[in-house]
């Protein structure tokens, strides 16, 4: 067991400790990698949102984060996950608010590009996307 060191950073991903293998770019991502490995951009996209938003993280960016679960389908990429966030951070608190643009700044600096998402339909907690084809 390691004393007084946590088991990851979401504001320096991979640095917690000598076993943290988290990567911090998108761009590091690589096919069937552990999701444990594979959080670290999005969590330090939360962690610089929040930083950036001010505040207590609850009443801004947690409310984004906790909103946009629900919204992702099982296989969601860091761009659906960015494109979600983007989009309740502009619902909640308006188009190119500061919030909005926290989360915006964030995934960029994790190498995501957040846009507004592809329509979607929502039901019972699933998201399909609607195709042309449909």
């Amino acid at each position: 067991m390691l004393q007084g060191q946590a088991l990851r950073s979401m504001k320096d991903p991979g640095t917690a400790n000598p076993f943290d293998g988290q990567i911090t770019k998108a761009s590091d991502y690589q096919d069937n990698m552990d999701p444990h490995i594979s959080s670290g951009p999005p969590n330090k996209a939360f962690y610089l949102a929040c930083k950036n938003a001010g505040g207590f993280s609850w009443d801004k960016i947690g409310k984004v984060w906790y909103l946009t679960m629900p919204r992702l389908p099982e296989n969601a990429t860091y761009q659906i996950a960015a494109d979600n966030t983007f989009d309740i951070a502009g619902s909640l608190f308006g188009e190119e608010s500061a919030e909005q643009k926290a989360v915006f700044d964030a995934w960029h600096e994790v190498g995501v590009e957040a846009k507004k998402p592809d329509v979607t339909v929502l039901f019972a907690g699933m998201a399909k996307k609607i195709t042309k084809s449909n």
